[in-house]
């Protein structure tokens, strides 16, 4: 036992002071908050809300050590009137969505309709041709065939025989086809703009991963929970409001394309619906009213 530990042993951590809860007053920095939420149709919005990613980065236990998918942070108010914090177990979390890989996809680019990551603001554009007009200009400035091959070079994945260590994705929530891609996004949205300028195919073979939500979990979340989105910046001001009215919630990091925190509000707590209740008016995202109309695209889609 170190001297750290025997000080943890003899000196008993500080506990909060009770105290009585206010009422719950959304902050100001939330008046502005805006978040907008990826659309299902390819007119709408490229990015897709990855729900088998959600609550990677909510918790670990040690720095080096793999993030627990069951467990969040959280905070409740004790038999003292203390507003504790602690992590929890929320198991549908980890369960939420379910991955299967096999196979190949094999097909031409213009039959990839986005990319699951960017450092360019993908989720705001409403294709991969938007995306490339705005943001890849002087790598599509020349439509011609040296172009066209200088991007699809650029990457040693594209084109490659053994697929190139590509993975494909299909999630059963969205109708399209997207690269699961880890950087690259800008020449490949251009290489893709370019072969469809000069009619040109390009295939493209990788791995074929399907994304599934799972609807018993996924239900008994929302059953459980109000579930928020918001920046990190703006919940760390709600984070205040909540401590000063007693709220209890829990948090972990938002799915991509969202990023921020995901807020979890339950339905059983008053103070918790309320706060919940004037967040939403107040522009806070509705992530929960986002995973019902993807469970009910996923049962759609699965009708066709």
């Amino acid at each position: 036992m170190n001297v750290f530990q025997l000080l943890n042993k003899w000196i008993p951590a500080p506990q909060p002071a009770p105290t009585r809860a206010q009422p719950f007053v959304v902050p100001p920095e939330v008046r502005w908050l805006a978040i907008d939420l990826p659309q299902p149709s390819a007119d709408k919005g490229m990015a897709v809300v990855q729900w088998h990613h959600w609550s990677e980065g909510g918790y670990k236990p040690r720095i080096l050590a793999p993030f627990d998918r069951n467990k969040v942070h959280g905070h409740y108010v004790d038999d003292q009137r203390r507003y504790r914090g602690g992590v929890f177990d929320i198991p549908e979390l980890g369960h939420l969505a379910r991955t299967t890989c096999g196979g190949t996809w094999s097909g031409d680019i213009r039959e990839i309709d986005g990319v699951a990551a960017s450092k360019g603001p993908i989720e705001h554009c409403a294709s991969l041709d938007e995306f490339a007009k705005l943001h890849c200009e002087g790598l599509i400035q020349d439509a011609t065939e040296e172009k066209l091959i200088a991007n699809w070079r650029w990457e040693d994945r594209f084109g490659r025989e053994d697929g190139g260590r590509l993975t494909i994705g299909q999630f059963a929530w969205d109708e399209r086809t997207f690269w699961i891609n880890s950087g690259g996004s800008h020449h490949f949205a251009a290489a893709r703009y370019l072969a469809d300028k000069l009619d040109r195919k390009l295939t493209v073979q990788g791995k074929l991963c399907r994304y599934e939500l799972v609807a018993e979990p996924a239900t008994r979340l929302l059953n459980q929970y109000q579930v928020l989105g918001m920046p990190t910046e703006t919940y760390d001001a709600v984070y205040e409001a909540f401590e000063a009215a007693h709220v209890p919630h829990f948090w972990a990091k938002g799915p991509f394309p969202l990023g921020g925190r995901a807020v979890l509000l339950p339905h059983a707590d008053p103070r918790a619906q309320q706060a919940a209740k004037m967040l939403i008016q107040a522009g806070a995202a509705d992530l929960g009213a986002q995973l019902r109309a993807d469970l009910q695209r996923q049962y759609a889609n699965a009708r066709l």
